[in-house]
């Protein structure tokens, strides 16, 4: 009996140990979202400061386009996880801001975003970006555009 009793207190007390040694992860959790019958993972705020390689430029109706880029450089910012990767390709569209009549702002940073639609293959370009849940990779802001050599 005393050695079943004293089984029982090591096994309680290796399980105590175990469950405070458990490592937590501290991962951001993104949580299920449901629309209708699919379960989607929620995208959290992100923010990626890329240079990217411009691979081609689809231009859609009026001032919309979709632009395949490669990036070569990824940074992120404090505050913002950044999820693009490194030598990746990835579609790019452009986050105009509009008024609340739903008409393109005249600013500066529409006029970046407009600026760059006719970038040729292969120019180099800085650009801050983000995931959307809803439109998928957006540019935010134009930083910087140079022609490569």
């Amino acid at each position: 009996m005393k050695k079943k009793i004293r089984i029982i207190n090591v096994l309680f007390l290796l399980l105590f140990l175990i469950s405070c040694t458990t490592k937590v992860s501290k991962k951001t959790v993104y949580p299920l979202l449901t629309q209708g019958n699919v379960q989607q993972q929620a995208i959290a705020v992100n923010k990626s400061f890329v240079s990217v390689k411009v691979l081609g430029i689809d231009k859609l109706k009026g001032n919309n386009y979709k632009m395949k880029v490669k990036t070569l450089s990824v940074k992120s910012s404090p505050g913002y996880p950044s999820i693009a990767v490194i030598n990746e390709i990835y579609n790019l569209t452009p986050n105009f801001a509009y008024d609340e009549s739903g008409k393109l702002l005249n600013n500066r940073k529409n006029k970046d975003l407009i600026g760059i639609v006719n970038s040729k293959k292969g120019k180099i370009l800085k650009l801050e970006i983000f995931l959307s849940q809803k439109n998928g990779w957006m540019i935010q802001k134009v930083l910087s555009n140079r022609s490569t050599k």
